[in-house]
C-alpha cells in the first residue's frame, strides 16, 4: 500500500494563525484592527484622523461585541449609530463622557437628539462636529448649531450682531449644548452669561432698573443680532421704554394737553435717564 508523503506545517505558520485567532475572537478590535478595515475600510481610515483613532480605542468600545458582528455579519449584529434609537446610541457615548456631558439632563437628548447628530466620529475633515453650512459663512460649530437653529443664525445676519468667529465669539460661548434644559442653555443664566463680556454694565446698582431685574438683558436687547443699533429690540428708543413704561409722568408731554410738547422728536429717553442698565446715585436713573 502506497502512502501519500507526509505534509509537515511549519511551526512558524501554526503558531500565527494561532495568534490570529486569538487575536480576532479573545481580544478586543482596535481602532486600527485589520479585520474591521477589510470591510469598513473607508471608516477606519476617517477614523484615523480622529480623536478616537489616534487615542487607539477599539471599534467595539462604541459599537458592541466585534465577536458577535464577525459570527454573524449585519446591523442586527452590532450599534451601527444609524436606525438604532437616540437613546440607545447615546448611552454608547455616555459610557466614557457622561461625567462631562450627563446625557440624561441634556436638552437636545430631551429632544430626541443623538450625540450623532452634532458629532461625527468617522468625520473625514478636521473637526468632527456634522457641520453643513459653508465655513466661510459661519464657522464651526457655530455652523452645526445653524443646521438646526437656522432662524437664530439668520439673525446674526444683521447690520448690529455678535459677530461669529471674530475674537473666538461662537454659539457655544453663551450657549452650553449639553446643558439641562433650562434657560435655553446658556452657561451661566441669561443675564450672567451677558455680563461675563459686558461686565461693565453688571452691576450690583443700589437703584436696579426694573426690566433688568424681572426680565433680563433680553427685555431691550437682541442677543443674536438686530436691525437697531446696540441689538436693541425696537429702533426708537422711546418707543422700546413705552414698552414697560407706558404710564410716564405728564411733564414728559407737556404740562397740559394744551401746551406745547415738552420735548421734541430729537429727544430721546436716554438723554435724561443715562444710566439704563442701574445707578448707584439716583433712583429713577437720572445719573
Amino acid at each position: 500500500m502506497c502512502r501519500k508523503p507526509e505534509t509537515k506545517i511549519p511551526w512558524r505558520q501554526v503558531l500565527w494563525v494561532s495568534m490570529l485567532a486569538c487575536s480576532v475572537w479573545s481580544l478586543p478590535l482596535r481602532a486600527n484592527e485589520p479585520m474591521c478595515a477589510a470591510c469598513h475600510a473607508p471608516a477606519a481610515q476617517a477614523l484615523a484622523s480622529q480623536p478616537h483613532g489616534r487615542m487607539g480605542i477599539a471599534c467595539t468600545a462604541c459599537h458592541g461585541d466585534g465577536q458577535q458582528h464577525l459570527a454573524a455579519p449585519g446591523k442586527a449584529s452590532i450599534l451601527g449609530f444609524s436606525d438604532e434609537p437616540a437613546s440607545e446610541q447615546s448611552a454608547a457615548c455616555a459610557g466614557c463622557h457622561a461625567a462631562a456631558h450627563p446625557a440624561d439632563a441634556d436638552a437636545h437628548a430631551a429632544a430626541g437628539i443623538a450625540c450623532t447628530a452634532c458629532h461625527a466620529i468617522h468625520a473625514e475633515k478636521k473637526s468632527p462636529l456634522n457641520a453643513s453650512v459653508d465655513a466661510a459663512t459661519l464657522p464651526e460649530p457655530s455652523a452645526t448649531c445653524a443646521r438646526c437653529h437656522a432662524a437664530a443664525a439668520a439673525q446674526f445676519a444683521h447690520t448690529e450682531n455678535h459677530v461669529l468667529g471674530r475674537a473666538g465669539v461662537q454659539c457655544t460661548s453663551c450657549h452650553d449644548p449639553h446643558a439641562a434644559a433650562v434657560r435655553t442653555g446658556l452657561h451661566d443664566g441669561f443675564d450672567t452669561q451677558c455680563e461675563s463680556c459686558h461686565a461693565e454694565v453688571a452691576g450690583p446698582f443700589v437703584y436696579e432698573h426694573g426690566a433688568v431685574r424681572v426680565e433680563g438683558c433680553g427685555a431691550c436687547h437682541a442677543s443674536h443680532g438686530s436691525p437697531n443699533r446696540h441689538l436693541l429690540n425696537v429702533q426708537e428708543v422711546g418707543a422700546l421704554c413705552y414698552t414697560c413704561h407706558a404710564e410716564a409722568p405728564q411733564f414728559h408731554v407737556g404740562f397740559s394737553p394744551a401746551a406745547p410738547p415738552r420735548f421734541g422728536l430729537d429727544t430721546v429717553c436716554t438723554n435724561c435717564h443715562v444710566a439704563v442698565h442701574g445707578s448707584n446715585l439716583d433712583r429713577l436713573l437720572l445719573k
